[in-house]
């Protein structure tokens, strides 16, 4: 685990931002599941976790992303072992904002909320998005990916 706790949004300002679309690559008859403000009902992968695992989320307006909160919910057991965090504006390319392991954060979460343990990925200052992709890095023989409820923040 790491020897630090995760970062904290510094941005007072930072609302949840309102969602276009999400597209996932794969299973996605059940991702309506992460935005039905329900911690019993979930996207998954169907499966274990692989690398290339995908949620591509598309904002309703340009903005600037503060953080993401990915609630575990029940299925605390299923974070994504590797993430990385890309963002792109229009049809920019994507560009990398964050990349590790997750294990620390999801004990926090759970330390944190064990109900909701909402995994918070903090992303660097002022960076402007409208499409945020989240992907696997480091899959599971066992375990899937699960997203309770997504959120972004920004402003």
């Amino acid at each position: 685990l790491p020897r630090k706790t995760p970062a904290v949004p510094t941005d007072s300002t930072a609302a949840e931002l309102p969602i276009a679309s999400i597209q996932v690559s794969v299973h996605q008859k059940v991702v309506a599941g992460m935005r039905d403000r329900e911690l019993s009902t979930r996207w998954d992968t169907g499966g274990p976790q692989l690398p290339g695992n995908e949620v591509s989320v598309t904002l309703e307006r340009t903005a600037v992303v503060s953080h993401i909160e990915l609630d575990l919910g029940p299925s605390a057991q299923d974070y994504p072992r590797g993430l990385r965090v890309s963002l792109a504006s229009g049809a920019g390319p994507l560009t990398t904002v964050w990349e590790g392991r997750t294990a620390g954060l999801a004990v926090h979460a759970l330390i944190k909320d064990p109900r909701k343990a909402p995994l918070l990925i903090a992303l660097p200052a002022a960076t402007q998005a409208d499409r945020v992709v989240m992907t696997v890095t480091e899959g599971h023989p066992a375990f899937y990916w699960s997203i309770a409820e997504l959120r972004i923040f920004g402003r």
